[in-house]
């Protein structure tokens, strides 16, 4: 907590879930009377920094059903591009690319050096499928 008593800004998330953490175990402390030396001013208002604003706006939960029906394999995939990563992988890979079957929920995961080589490894993938099941791709969710 050296970061607030010398006026450090939390800018990273990481940091930012550090703090609620420490937070809510001093509070904790000092509720269960563990600490003796810790007085807590609830005369003023409690101040709060934009992360810890946005921290608690409300989120809708996903749903739990999908209204999208899909017949056979290959008729929905669903792709994602996660990357650049800070650590490369072991091939000096920086990004992976997964792509779902809404139908059969098959993941092919594919690594790769750079963001361009998604259609390719998307090809490799529609190509495993028609040789798999004989069907084609015919829509795709980015």
């Amino acid at each position: 907590m050296w970061q607030l008593q010398k006026g450090i800004p939390w800018t990273n998330g990481t940091r930012f879930l550090e703090m609620l953490i420490r937070i809510w175990t001093v509070k904790t402390l000092k509720k269960n009377n563990l600490v003796t030396s810790l007085h807590i001013d609830k005369s003023q208002a409690p101040t709060q920094c934009m992360s810890c604003i946005q921290g608690k706006q409300h989120v809708e939960p996903f749903s739990q059903k999908s209204n999208k029906v899909v017949e056979n394999i290959g008729d929905l995939i669903l792709s994602d591009v996660w990357g650049l990563a800070q650590v490369e992988g072991p091939g000096h890979e920086y990004y992976f690319f997964s792509y779902i079957d809404f139908k059969s929920r098959f993941l092919g995961i594919y690594f790769g050096l750079m963001k361009k080589k998604a259609l390719k490894h998307f090809t490799m993938f529609k190509e495993f499928i028609k040789m798999q099941t004989g069907n084609k791709v015919k829509k795709t969710l980015v």
